[in-house]
């Protein structure tokens, strides 16, 4: 945390989870240029982290991770792509190689995409619905204190964000 823009009452190294983090904006960069800063919300958000330290999230993440365990699709999809632009693997840590990790992983999971409809299309004709429970989308339904965490995917990695119900109020961290 300590090349974020934000403080902490225990100090810049200070790795609390979520539930318990701190969103202090400190930003002490150079003004907003155009207008459409002015128009932008500031949103608290800190790097992910694991076991402490910062982590890499995101289409790069996923396909490096994908290669280095020996997924043969991703291999070969990145070779290709790796030897058309005449560029190492070491390319990957770099701005070209984050673009076309969006793209590889765009192409890795289109093709796997046809198999997962037909694994839920056989669950969904075996019966098994249990994907979707519509009363827990009911905020009347929901218990007075709990704890929650849900996760989605921007451009730029991954992002999570947690819930914290305390006596019906709701308050969120994002990460």
């Amino acid at each position: 945390m300590s090349h974020s823009w934000y403080d902490y009452s225990g100090g810049k190294d200070t790795g609390l989870h979520p539930y318990r983090g701190e969103t202090h904006l400190n930003y002490s960069g150079p003004p907003p240029r155009t207008s459409i800063w002015t128009l932008r919300p500031v949103i608290p958000a800190q790097s992910p982290r694991w076991k402490g330290h910062a982590m890499e999230t995101g289409p790069l993440s996923r396909v490096l991770m994908l290669y280095a365990s020996g997924h043969e699709p991703t291999k070969d999809l990145a070779n290709k792509a790796l030897a058309q632009l005449d560029l190492p693997l070491e390319a990957m840590f770099r701005t070209m190689g984050r673009t076309a990790a969006r793209a590889l992983e765009c192409k890795i999971l289109a093709d796997a995409m046809p198999q997962w409809y037909d694994s839920l299309m056989a669950n969904i004709k075996a019966g098994d619905v249990r994907t979707f429970n519509d009363q827990l989308w009911e905020p009347s339904s929901w218990p007075r204190h709990a704890k929650g965490v849900g996760f989605l995917e921007a451009p730029r990695g991954a992002l999570a964000h947690w819930i914290i119900i305390d006596d019906g109020k709701i308050s969120t961290t994002r990460r």
